[in-house]
């Protein structure tokens, strides 16, 4: 089943103050993100969806949602399963992130250390996961690392620097979520 496509989106109020996630401590850039946010997604169907969002320590999540089905028409689960919001997430993320233009010119693997590149690749995972991207596909497209090699380098690096989701070490992890100053 496709996703319904999604013609604007729009923000509907202020966003909060900017916070800093992931590794704090010897990275490459600073990866941020408002901490909440508040849009609308217009569907091409009629569909309107009002998103309010607020930043985990993680991943960007829905706080609450509000959705509106133009007249005559009704919202039925199959309509909910279309709504395509992982993408959508990841849209509003990447254009609210200030780091989103950073992470599009990352150095070349070859260009770094291995200890730089072991921070990179932290940063990288960190971003996509953020984002409701594929952070395990983006660091293997990256690096051309084949599945059983990019694990075992997520659980070492899972250790060093701390990633969230399904390495996460623990929630006591070495990365934690700032308020910009």
């Amino acid at each position: 089943m496709s996703s319904i496509e999604v013609v604007s989106i729009e923000k509907t109020s202020g966003d909060g103050p900017v916070v800093a996630f992931g590794p704090l401590d010897q990275m490459f850039w600073k990866l941020e993100i408002p901490s909440t946010l508040s849009r609308r997604v217009i569907y091409k169907t009629g569909l309107v969806l009002d998103l309010e969002c607020v930043f985990s320590g993680e991943r960007l999540e829905i706080s609450r949602m509000e959705l509106n089905q133009p007249k005559n028409q009704y919202i039925s689960t199959q309509l909910l399963t279309q709504l395509g919001l992982p993408a959508v997430l990841n849209k509003i993320f990447l254009e609210a992130s200030p780091t989103t233009k950073a992470m599009s010119s990352i150095p070349k693997k070859e260009e770094l250390s291995k200890e730089q590149l072991g921070v990179v690749i932290t940063q990288l995972y960190w971003f996509e996961y953020a984002s409701w991207a594929n952070p395990r596909m983006r660091v293997i497209q990256y690096t051309n690392w084949s599945t059983n090699n990019a694990n075992t380098h997520f659980r070492k690096l899972a250790k060093m620097y701390g990633l969230p989701g399904a390495h996460s070490v623990s929630k006591g992890s070495k990365s934690s979520v700032r308020n910009k100053k």
